[in-house]
Order: C-alpha cells, then sequence, then structure tokens
C-alpha cells in the first residue's frame, strides 16, 4: 500500500514512507504501522489500475499526485506524448518485434538458419534453374539480410 502526506488539504510528499514520517518528526514515537499516522496528515492512497496508453506507440502513462475522491486518497494517473526521440524509439523496437515475429512464422527462413554452408551451397544450385527462382531466393535472402542489418541497430 502506499501512502501520502497531506498538508493543509494538499498533497505536500508522494509516496510517504514510515522513513519519512521518522525523518520529518525524529522526536516523535510511533509503532511502525502507518496506519496511527492519520494524526499527522498521511493517510493510505488506494490503488487504481494503470491504464494502458491510448496509442502505446506515441504516449505513455505516468503516476501523478493522487486525489481526494471522499471518502480516499485516490491513486492517478495521466497520459503524456512521449518525445520524438521516444516515438521513433519504440517504433523501432516494434518494428524488431514484427520482423521476429515474421521470422518464426516463416518456415522457409527457419530452415534456412539450421542450414549449413554446405547444405545452403546446394540448396542453391537446386533451386536457382531460372531467373523467376533466382528471384525468389533473392527475396527470401534479401529479408534474411534485412533482418540481420535492423539487428546491428
Amino acid at each position: 500500500m502506499k501512502y501520502v502526506l497531506i498538508i493543509n488539504g494538499a498533497v505536500e510528499k508522494y509516496p510517504y514512507s514510515f522513513r519519512g514520517f521518522k525523518e520529518d518528526h525524529p522526536n516523535i514515537s510511533v509503532r511502525n504501522d502507518m496506519s496511527a499516522l492519520v494524526d499527522y496528515g498521511v493517510f493510505p492512497v488506494v490503488d487504481v489500475l494503470e491504464p494502458d496508453p491510448v496509442n502505446p506507440m506515441t504516449h505513455r502513462v505516468v503516476e501523478v499526485d493522487p486525489v481526494w475522491i471522499a471518502p480516499d486518497w485516490t491513486q492517478t494517473w495521466v497520459e503524456e506524448e512521449l518525445s520524438a526521440e521516444e516515438q521513433a524509439d519504440r517504433l523501432a523496437k516494434e518494428e524488431m518485434r514484427m520482423v521476429k515475429a515474421a521470422i518464426k512464422a516463416n518456415p522457409w527462413i527457419i530452415a534456412f538458419s539450421k542450414m549449413t554452408v554446405a547444405e545452403v551451397e546446394a540448396f542453391i544450385s537446386g533451386n536457382v534453374t531460372n531467373l523467376a527462382s533466382a528471384k525468389n531466393v533473392i527475396e527470401k535472402l534479401a529479408i534474411i539480410c534485412l533482418l540481420l542489418v535492423k539487428g546491428q541497430r
């Protein structure tokens, strides 16, 4: 459970801990029980499940000071926009996640990744017989090259 220090009806410190109370009131002796500190303005905060951002590629959810929703102080979340750099980073990570998912779903790439050099040479010799088959193999190899390059970023 989280706690908040309230002074004159406003949030002074959040989150607030027993250690914080002892630092603020070194001469007061109390049990190690936050619920006994209401007389000093220390109140429990009702947990609220963190919501998902509307668009996780452009926004994040952050916790802010709790608000009074009678009869409790209640945990509060707000959505804020990510910086351009953070958005670019999330986009790159999402792209890589999608690429990895595509790899796992592609039986040809899975089989290719398990081949030895000799097996790759034999595959090329046996499967590249005309321009159409060469294009097919090049497309697949280009995807593998793209994944390697993206994995280096």
